[in-house]
């Protein structure tokens, strides 16, 4: 929303309602809370102020700089809505949410310097970056470019001292910034983290060039395979000009994706961790399926036990997030919507039949290894909003890199 007067109005609104909720929100702090739970060591690079602060007493999170003086606290407004619900005449299919927000400090990146410089202090093994989508709020197109052009500079470093880069992937309604992230972000990024609506955007966008945002809930794993083979091409590109390259001033060919070594896409019915072969990944498995649970967890677990001299159950006062062995899944209001029979590859004509004592599959495509696992689908969900977030922090934490014995992950926003 371009309006701060009017956006804030809104916020008064939905604050005065009687059972509005308040919780942690936006990319890098659901997912560095997540991150944090599951044991990692965390540096967030998102601008908090009081309000969030208070839920980020963990001394495992460690802030680059919080919201002072008159500064607003940026927040984020979800409307959540069931399947069914009406409005207006429209009848909902499924469960979703209507987010509004009017971000100023992420739309600028306005700790990224701050960010970078801690990073030498605090050497991460893994750095997360998300929220890009926010930056639409700046309407300077060429001030939007210049601070995206120095976030590129950040990922160009990390790649220099062989640091690797997430990036997490978001709703896209501005295709100008779109188009600039794939340009510039994307070259150097060796992982990505998106939802059935994300990839089937990326993949119009880099098929076709063009901007998209009709999609089915319902994707196939061949649209993954098709970005794994794009990421092939654009590796080959890039290695072909090292080799033919001459020391005659020319700047090196950057091409998205071209450095990729991991994708993590989730959707309602599966998720799907694809890796290089001989890349830095370890074997994804255990993080492939915590991460699958706790989608399902979040959305419609069974309820939290309270904790032993709690003096409120008030859901809206800050409280540390739980981990995921704290929570547990409610057998009775998850269905799996998976076929038995799956296609795994069109081009091989591989199909496999899936084994609920053994729901783990592999499939190669290209120089990647791809494993699937069903999803345990909410009938019902308690909530949408921050699943994804949720799940790609729970997938980078439990993710482990070859030879590496340490687990700090990095966020920014």
């Amino acid at each position: 929303m371009n309006s701060s007067a009017a956006f804030h109005e809104i916020v008064a609104l939905a604050n005065a309602l009687p059972d509005v909720q308040r919780k942690v929100g936006g990319n890098a702090a659901t997912m560095a809370a997540r991150a944090s739970a599951e044991g990692c060591t965390v540096l967030s690079g998102a601008a908090m102020g009081v309000h969030m602060k208070q839920y980020f007493d963990d001394p495992m999170i460690q802030l680059v700089r919080a919201i002072e003086g008159e500064e607003k606290e940026d927040v984020h407004l979800v409307l959540e809505y069931g399947r069914v619900d009406a409005f207006r005449g429209h009848v909902s299919p499924r469960a979703n949410r209507y987010y509004l927000n009017h971000d100023v400090h992420n739309a600028r990146l306005s700790v990224l310097e701050e960010f970078e410089q801690t990073l030498e202090t605090f050497e991460p093994d893994l750095v997360v970056f998300g929220g890009l989508q926010l930056m639409e709020v700046e309407q300077d197109v060429r001030a939007r470019v210049l601070r995206l052009e120095a976030l590129a500079g950040v990922f160009q470093n990390l790649y220099a001292v062989d640091t690797p880069t997430h990036y997490e992937f978001a709703a896209v309604s501005d295709f100008g910034l779109f188009s600039d992230t794939v340009r510039l972000v994307l070259p150097w990024v060796d992982s990505i983290g998106l939802n059935e609506q994300e990839l089937f955007i990326l993949h119009h966008f880099l098929v076709t060039g063009k901007e998209s945002t009709a999609t089915t809930s319902r994707p196939t794993i061949a649209e993954i395979y098709d970005i794994i083979q794009f990421a092939k091409d654009a590796r080959e590109t890039v290695e072909t000009s090292r080799r033919g390259k001459e020391d005659d001033g020319k700047h090196e060919v950057t091409v998205a994706l071209a450095h990729l070594s991991r994708i993590h896409f989730h959707t309602l019915q599966f998720h799907v961790v694809c890796q290089r072969k001989k890349g830095i990944w370890e074997d994804p498995t255990s993080a492939l399926v915590q991460s699958a649970l706790i989608r399902s967890k979040v959305a419609c677990g069974k309820p939290p036990v309270p904790r032993s001299g709690s003096a409120s159950d008030n859901e809206n006062e800050a409280q540390s997030t739980r981990t995921s062995a704290e929570m547990e899944v409610d057998p009775e209001r998850v269905e799996t919507l998976l076929a038995r029979e799956q296609l795994l590859s069109e081009r091989q004509d591989h199909k496999v039949d899936l084994d609920p004592l053994s729901p783990v599959i592999t499939g190669q495509e290209a120089d990647f290894q791809c494993h699937l696992v069903p999803m345990l689908a909410c009938k019902k969900p308690d909530y949408t909003a921050v699943l994804g977030y949720n799940i790609s922090g729970t997938g980078i934490a439990y993710h482990r890199l070859q030879k590496t014995k340490t687990k700090a992950d990095v966020f920014a926003e």
